[in-house]
């Protein structure tokens, strides 16, 4: 039995067996890729999961979300997901999570069950996953001008990114990017993603990825003083028409919803639209489920 790091210089021979879009964050500091092979031709299990810096009411803490995951069958499974556990237990991680569209890891369950994971069947994802036609159907005037403080960060200069950048993350508002700070700008679609620009001073964000599959997903979106909510809506305006005027109707659009007023938003803009069915499953690092 061997455990291999996937690796940029290696990741080709696990392509196969992981998810697509999750295949660029190979190399991130926050992302864990590693196989499981019991000899050297194909692996037996594939598992890659990501480090999230979250706030609840205790403070700042440290959790892990499984985003791809492959197994020929649980006895390749279990090693792996235990060898996870470990790593992430050693990396200070609280808890571990998953959401896993339902019907696509049915013969799993069992073992994530076995494990300790706390299972919910049939919920709604966290993830809403919309197409630019939903836009499209937005009451949004066409005619009405932009404030002059929201531009696209595709004006913004080098340094006024960057502080901007530094202001995020003063104020831990990252989101589900625990290195904003090393990643490139070019990371971000410049004309479609937007900020708040007061007396030279960024002061918010909504930085939006383009994934290789061509899907687009928020990834930033706060303001700071002496930004406001009102502010936020008009990024979100300025976004929207960026989006409707320059993509085509069937590009797929995920908002990750991360936190509940993020949900309240989405719920008021899009109140016809629920993610899709999930399995999701929790576990506390070092507490062992009560049967």
């Amino acid at each position: 039995m061997k455990f291999v790091t996937i690796t940029k210089e290696n990741q080709n021979k696990y392509l196969p067996f992981l998810d697509a879009d999750v295949v660029e964050h190979i190399g991130r500091d926050c992302y864990h890729a590693m196989a499981l092979q019991m000899t050297n031709n194909q692996p037996d299990a594939v598992l890659m999961w990501k480090i999230e810096h979250r706030t609840d009411e205790t403070g700042e803490i440290k959790t892990a979300h499984l985003v791809s995951y492959y197994a020929r069958n649980n006895n390749f499974g279990l090693p792996l997901l235990v060898t996870c556990g470990q790593s992430c237990e050693s990396d200070g991680v609280a808890s571990i999570s998953f959401e896993f569209e339902e019907g696509t890891h049915a013969a799993e369950m069992e073992l994530f069950d076995m494990l300790g994971y706390t299972l919910q069947h049939s919920v709604e994802s966290s993830d809403l996953i919309l197409t630019v036609a939903d836009f499209l159907a937005l009451p949004l005037p066409e005619k009405a001008q932009n404030p002059g403080n929201i531009t696209s960060i595709g004006m913004l200069t080098l340094n006024q990114m960057r502080k901007g950048i530094d202001n995020c993350i003063y104020w831990k508002r990252a989101g589900i990017l625990p290195d904003l700070p090393v990643l490139p700008v070019s990371w971000f679609e410049p004309e479609l993603s937007s900020c708040v620009l007061i007396k030279g001073m960024v002061c918010g964000f909504l930085l939006v990825h383009k994934q290789p599959s061509g899907t687009l997903e928020t990834e930033v979106f706060y303001a700071s003083e002496p930004a406001g909510k009102q502010d936020m809506i008009r990024m979100i305006k300025y976004t929207i028409r960026q989006l409707v005027a320059h993509y085509p109707a069937d590009t797929k659009v995920v908002i990750h919803r991360c936190n509940d007023a993020t949900r309240a938003l989405t719920d008021k803009i899009f109140p016809e639209k629920k993610g899709v069915s999930v399995i999701r499953g929790k576990k506390m690092i070092g507490v062992k489920k009560s049967r």
